[in-house]
C-alpha cells in the first residue's frame, strides 16, 4: 500500500511535468519593458511540479525518519493520503497557472481559490485519524507526548479546516473575487483561529491529581505475579530508554532534514521568487494594488508565501534543537514565530484572493504583504536574531554560524528598505540559504 501511495505521487508529479512541457511552446515570452531573463519560461513551466517534488521528497523522508511515530499500517495510510492531496493541490494549481497564460483567466480567477478550498476540505477530513508525528497536525509538547491530547486537538483542527475550506470553495463558486470573498474568508478563518487557540487551553490545562487507593494485602500467589509484573514492568523501563536512545540517535538525521527543508524554500520561495519578481515586477505601486498582476501570478506568488514559512520556520526549529538549551524564552519566541508564520500565510492567500495589499483588515489596520503588519517579522527577524544570541551563550556550534543568524535577523529587516522587491527577494533567498547550510553542516552537534 505504501509502495502504490509512492507510485501515485510520482506520477502526479510526472504528469505536472508533461503539462508544462507541452505548454513551454506557447507560453508568452516576458512583457517589453521587464526585465528579459531567459530562467522566466522555464520556471513557469516547471517551477511548481519542482516544488511538488521537493515539498513530498521532504515529507516523505521526513515521515519515513521520524522518531516519535509509530509504525502503524493506518497510521501510515492516513499519512501518504495526505502527502497525496497535497501534491494534487500543488500540481493542479500548476495546470491552472498554465491555462491562465494561454488565455483561460476566468478559470485562474475562481479555480484557484476553490482547489484551495477542497484541498483544505480533504486534509481537514483526514487530521483526526492522524497520531503523533513531527510533520503533520498540531505539533506541540503536550500533543506530542499525549496521544490522546494529540487526537482531541487535531480532530478539532480537522473540523476547522473542512469548514474554512467549505466556505473558501462556496466563496469562490458563489461570488466574484473581491472585498466580498475577502470578507467572508477572513472571518472564518479568524473565528477558526479562535476556536483552535480556546480548545489548545482547554486540552492543555494539566489534569487534577486524585489520591491513588490504598493496595489490598495479596495472597503468597498474588505476590510471585506482581513479582513477575515488576519484572515486566522493569523490562518495560528498559524498552523506553532504549526507544529515547534510538531518538536521540534519529536527531542529527532529523535536523538535517529540518535544516534541507529552510534550504528547499530558500531557493524556491526566496530565489526563484525574486527572479519572477525581476522578470515581470507587480509590487511597488501605489493604492495598495498590484501593477498589472494576472490572477495565476498573485496565486503562485501566495502558494510560494505560504510555503517559506514551513521551510523557515523548520529551519529555525534545527536551529533550535542544535544550538541552544532551549530555554522558556526561546520557546516563547519559536511559539510567536509559527503564529506570525500562520498569519502571513493567510494574509498571502487573502492577497491572492482578493488582489489587494491590504487583503485584511482589523480595527482600521490595513494588513497586507508588509512584514510588520502581518506577523512576518516574528519569523524572519526576531527568531532568528534571537536565537544567534542564544546560540553565541550556548558555545553549541561555530561562532560564524550564531552570528550569521544574527545577521540573518537583522539584514533581514532592512533588505526590502535598501532594494526594489525583486532584488530584496533574491537577497533573502540567499542569506537564509546560508543559514540553512550553517544548521545542515551542525546537525551533528544535537
Amino acid at each position: 500500500m505504501v509502495a502504490a501511495a509512492h507510485v501515485r505521487n510520482l506520477i502526479v508529479i510526472a504528469i505536472g511535468y508533461m503539462v508544462g512541457g507541452a505548454a513551454y511552446a506557447k507560453l508568452p515570452a516576458p512583457v517589453d519593458g521587464f526585465l528579459p531573463l531567459p530562467l522566466a519560461r522555464p520556471a513557469i513551466a516547471f517551477l511548481l511540479p519542482t516544488a511538488a517534488a521537493v515539498t513530498y521528497a521532504l515529507l516523505r523522508v521526513i515521515s519515513l525518519r521520524d522518531p516519535i511515530r509509530r509504525d502503524d499500517s493506518t497510521v501510515a495510510i492516513t499519512y501518504d493520503a495526505i502527502l497525496f492531496r497535497i501534491v494534487l493541490f500543488v500540481i493542479g494549481l500548476h495546470a491552472i497557472v498554465l491555462a491562465g497564460l494561454l488565455g483561460a483567466t476566468a478559470l485562474a480567477a475562481s479555480g484557484v481559490p476553490m482547489l484551495l478550498g477542497l484541498v483544505l476540505v480533504g486534509v481537514g477530513n483526514l487530521l483526526p485519524r492522524t497520531r503523533p508525528n513531527v510533520v503533520i497536525g498540531i505539533r506541540r509538547s503536550r500533543t506530542l507526548a499525549d496521544p490522546v491530547g494529540w487526537m482531541r486537538m487535531n480532530r478539532v483542527a480537522g473540523y476547522v479546516a473542512v469548514g474554512l475550506g467549505t466556505v473558501l470553495a462556496a466563496s469562490a463558486a458563489l461570488l466574484a473575487p473581491g472585498p466580498k470573498v475577502r470578507d467572508v474568508v477572513s472571518a472564518a478563518a479568524l473565528a477558526g483561529a479562535a476556536l483552535l487557540v480556546v480548545c489548545y487551553w482547554s486540552y492543555s490545562r494539566p489534569a487534577v491529581k486524585t489520591a491513588p487507593e490504598p493496595r489490598p494485602a495479596l495472597s503468597a500467589k498474588a505476590r510471585g505475579d506482581q513479582s513477575n509484573f515488576y519484572n515486566w514492568e522493569v523490562m518495560l523501563q528498559m524498552k523506553v530508554h532504549a526507544t529515547s536512545l534510538s531518538e536521540m540517535a534519529a536527531k542529527p538525521e532529523s535536523i538535517r532534514w529540518l535544516a534541507l527543508a529552510c534550504i528547499a524554500a530558500a531557493m524556491i520561495s526566496g530565489l526563484l521568487l525574486g527572479l519572477w519578481e525581476l522578470a515581470r515586477p507587480i509590487f511597488g505601486h501605489a493604492g495598495y494594488t498590484f501593477a498589472s498582476a494576472p490572477p495565476v501570478q498573485l496565486w503562485s506568488y501566495g502558494i510560494l508565501e505560504v510555503l517559506k514559512p514551513a521551510g523557515f520556520l523548520a529551519g529555525l526549529f534545527g536551529l533550535f534543537l542544535v544550538a541552544t538549551r532551549r530555554g522558556m524564552l526561546l520557546k516563547i519566541v519559536m511559539g510567536l514565530a509559527v503564529l506570525g508564520g500562520a498569519f502571513s500565510a493567510v494574509v498571502w492567500i487573502m492577497i491572492a484572493a482578493t488582489a489587494r495589499d491590504d487583503a485584511i483588515h482589523v480595527l482600521n489596520l490595513r494588513i497586507g504583504s508588509d512584514a510588520f503588519s502581518n506577523g512576518a517579522l516574528l519569523y524572519l527577524w526576531i527568531a532568528p536574531a534571537a536565537l544567534g544570541i542564544a546560540a553565541l551563550r550556548a558555545h553549541r556550534i561555530s561562532r560564524w554560524k550564531a552570528i550569521w543568524a544574527i545577521i540573518v535577523g537583522l539584514l533581514g529587516s532592512r533588505i526590502f528598505a535598501y532594494f526594489p522587491p525583486g532584488a530584496a527577494m533574491v537577497t533573502e533567498g540567499i542569506i537564509w540559504l546560508v543559514l540553512g547550510y550553517a544548521i545542515y553542516s551542525s546537525r551533528s552537534s544535537a
